[in-house]
This record gives C-alpha cells, structure tokens and sequence, in this order.
C-alpha cells in the first residue's frame, strides 16, 4: 500500500468520529425505514456506520482483515428488525461514499501525485462495497429464512391449538388473538383432501375476492383451512368456496357458519364430515347440512353399515355386475328426484328400462319404493355403499 494513501487513512481515522456522523445523517434523512426510532435506535445506525467506516480506514492503511462477521451481524439485525434490504444496502453505499470523499478530501487540490494514487485505488472502494453488500444480503436473506420459518411454526402451532378439541376454550381464545382472528363474526372450516398447492391458491382467490382470508392447517390428519370472513359477508365467502372446481383427485368438505371463533373444532369435525359424505361426488365443496341422510350416515358409519347390509341382504345372491346395475340404476332414479326419463338420460337406456330394474328391485327388498319411508331406507342404504364401499 502506498505510503500517501496510508498517511491520508491514518489521518482519516483520527476524524473517523465526524466523517460517520455526517454520513449517519444522511443515511436517516435518506431511508425513512433506517430512520424509525420505534425500530432501530439512532445510537445503532451511527455505531453500525462508525465501525464499518473504521474497518475501511483500517484496511486501507494497513491492509488489516475485513470484519466480515460484523457485516453479516448487521444484515441479520437488520432482517430481525423488519428493515428492507434495499434501505440497508443503500445505507452501506451512502457510508461507503462519505469514507472515500473524506479520504479524497484530505488530499491537497494541487497535489497531482496523490490524487492520481487515489484514483487508481479507487477500485478498492467497490471491491470493498461488493463484499460487503454480498455478505450482508446473504445473512440479510439467511435471517429472513429463519425469521420466516419460526413465524409459520408459530402460526402452524396457534391453528392447531385453535381447531383441536383437545384444548380448553381459553386457550382456543389467545391462539385466535395470537392468529389476529376476531372472536365474533363469520368463520367457516374448509376440510380438503387430494388437493394441490395450486388448488389451496385458487380457494383462497375465490375467498380474497369477497374480502375475506384463509389460514391453512396441513396435517397428517388432512388439510384444514380456517377461513375469517367476519365483517365481509360469509354467505358469499361460502358461495364462493361451494362454486370453486376442484381438480384432479381434490374434495373438500365445508362447516356451517358459526359466530364464535373458540367453536372452530365442532366446525372442521362438520367439514370432515361433509368430505367422507360425498365420495367421488360432483367436483365443489360440500356443505355439512346440505345433504342430511349422507352426512348422518358419514357420521354414523359403523350404524350405518349395519342397517345397510340387513337392507340390501336379498341382493348378495346376485352376481356383482347385476346388483352394481340395480343400484346404479337406484341412485340416477334418486339424483333425477324420482323422474324415470331423467334418470335413463343420466344412464343412456330406455325409460321402460329403468322402471324394469326398479321393479326388480322391490321384488328383492320386498318393499315398494312408492311407500316415502321405504326409499328413504334405500336412498340410506346407498349413501352408505357409495361411502363405504
């Protein structure tokens, strides 16, 4: 190192005080984030800009080490106090420019010689830039991660504890604080299986257009969404939800709405409900009291298979393909309301065919499915092979 530039350093250093102060100033009239005492202390950007424009003075005069763990120190401090990066990087650059003109400014104007040495050092000045900024964007961006991280455990933590049954009110109450959900208002639980990021974006777009928001709870269990749409209407954040399509293999299954935020276990035990009651059904959310007799059977399954198998006994002599046709056959008559054409458009046969496989199977029951409570039973009976089969 030339010995002019390492006498200017050294004087430099000797004033290393004023020449930061100056540059501190205008790092905080600069960079409104730096400059938020609520945040970040005064007395931490002058001490963060003094050591810095100290460490440089250093390494020019005598080639000492960069404080390399010192820079990676303030990207993380930084990151931690929720300060942008590009404020932080511009803050390095303004110190880095007030360092190099007071350098610069301790040389004589007429003094050729050493403001030509200055010049041809004046590389050092961004190499020195370059590796600071890369080493404080990568802890920068390190801390951030980690930041990150903890915050979605916490916030995975507080939505377990407010959707299990397991916990007391109270505690369900300072998860829903800690979460920002108000107590009171319009909360629905959104049960899914099968589904994919992309399908978990798409609902909360269709939730995001009414005003309101989702916070996904992934589990071994099963996905969970607890959606908040107090104060934006749950009505049409529900019909938002039940009109959204699903793809690939996803279902979902919705609760009712309900007032108060501690009551959110009873609600995802509804929406997984309303998910086992429609199996391979149409291609939307289904709602927990939508369809009484299929989510009582959901609800009920080990009942519900017993009732099922003593009613559709007669039909275990049959050969498979026969009683599938027969039930088949059954469900479209249901699903068209009791309409025979509806229902052989649904199948592709004739009319006459689909009151045929009707009769034969009152003959097997020995029941007429004009009596009301008969079909109910078979209509029962069906809902639980479809989810049980």
């Amino acid at each position: 190192m030339s010995s002019t530039i390492t006498a200017l350093s050294d004087r430099a250093l000797r004033d290393v005080e004023a020449i930061a102060a100056r540059a501190t100033q205008e790092v905080i009239d600069a960079e409104g984030d730096l400059a938020d005492s609520t945040r970040i202390p005064v007395q931490d950007i002058a001490d963060t800009v003094t050591h810095l424009i100290r460490d440089f003075y250093r390494h020019v005069a005598h080639g000492t080490d960069l404080d390399i763990p010192a820079v990676r120190e303030v990207g993380r401090r930084r990151a931690g106090q929720g300060v942008p990066l590009a404020a932080v990087l511009h803050g390095f650059r303004i110190g880095f420019r007030h360092a190099w003109s007071a350098l610069a400014g301790l040389a004589a104007p007429d003094d050729t010689r050493t403001l030509r040495e200055l010049l041809d050092r004046s590389d050092t000045l961004w190499r020195l830039l370059d590796t600071y900024s890369d080493e404080l964007r990568a802890a920068y961006r390190d801390r951030s991660a980690e930041l990150l991280r903890t915050a979605e455990a916490e916030r995975h933590r507080h939505l377990g504890t407010l959707l299990s049954s397991e916990t007391d009110a109270g505690t369900r109450l300072l998860s829903a604080e800690a979460l920002g959900l108000a107590r009171h208002g319009g909360h629905l639980v959104l049960a899914v299986q099968g589904e994919t990021p992309g399908q978990r974006a798409a609902w909360e777009a269709a939730i995001a257009r009414d005003g309101a928001g989702v916070l996904w709870h992934i589990a071994p269990g099963g996905t969970a969404g607890l959606v908040s749409a107090a104060g934006h209407g749950a009505s049409a954040v529900e019909a938002a939800l039940r009109s959204c399509v699903t793809d690939g293999t996803a279902r979902a299954g919705l609760s009712m709405q309900f007032p108060r935020v501690e009551d959110a276990p009873d609600a995802l035990r509804q929406a997984r409900i309303a998910l086992r009651a429609h199996p391979g059904r149409l291609p939307r959310a289904h709602r927990y009291d939508e369809d009484p007799i299929a989510t009582l059977v959901a609800a009920g399954g080990r009942d519900a298979r017993a009732l099922a198998a003593a009613f559709l006994r007669p039909l275990d002599a049959l050969p498979p393909s026969e009683r599938e046709l027969l039930l088949g056959t059954a469900t479209a008559w249901f699903d068209a309301a009791g309409s025979a054409e509806a229902a052989a458009r649904a199948l592709y046969c004739h009319r006459n065919t689909v009151r045929y496989r009707l009769r034969r199977l009152e003959e097997l029951i020995g029941l007429p499915l004009k009596d009301p409570r008969n079909a109910a039973r078979l209509q029962l009976a069906l809902h639980t092979v479809r989810q049980y089969p």
